[in-house]
């Protein structure tokens, strides 16, 4: 009942925001703003889904789950800029997504697994590791993300400068 609720309330404010923020829209855009308004939505119920999969199944996020998140994270950009009614800045939106996406790959397990083999960059690249051999995130994980993620960033705002209205 309170996921119900939780959702109606919600479709409700986009609805209402969309409404107030688009009220002189033509109908064309107006059915893209609706559009928007499911494609958000939907993508966060079709997230909660794949979490509970994984989650039941004790399954480990994989590049599936990765990838999947990075597509819904980059469908609510645009279809927040269709919203507001600013598309000038999408494509810039999209690469600090895109960079954000690639950089999280360097927090894996599999990336600080590659580390540990280099003895002068695995005590502070990489942290401890449980008796299941699994890593426990902390300052290691994001130290890695931010070598990755600062350079990344940087290319893509030079790729694809936000325009000036």
């Amino acid at each position: 009942m309170q996921k119900k609720l939780s959702l109606t309330l919600s479709f409700v404010l986009l609805t209402g925001l969309t409404n107030s923020i688009n009220a002189n829209l033509s109908d064309i855009q107006k059915i893209i703003c609706g559009v928007s308004v499911v494609a958000i939505g939907s993508g966060g119920v079709y997230a909660q889904r794949m979490n509970n999969e994984y989650s039941k199944s004790n399954r480990n996020p994989d590049l599936n789950m990765r990838l999947t998140k990075g597509m819904l994270l980059g469908t609510t950009i645009i279809g927040i800029d269709f919203l507001l009614g600013d598309l000038h800045n999408t494509p810039n939106s999209l690469a600090r997504v895109g960079a954000l996406l690639l950089a999280m790959t360097a927090t894996t397990e599999t990336v600080a697994d590659a580390i540990r083999q280099i003895p002068l960059l695995d005590g502070f690249l990489t942290d401890p590791v449980d008796e299941h051999g699994h890593e426990k995130k902390d300052f290691g994980a994001i130290a890695r993300f931010a070598l990755v993620f600062v350079p990344l960033r940087s290319l893509a705002m030079y790729c694809f400068p936000p325009t000036i209205n």
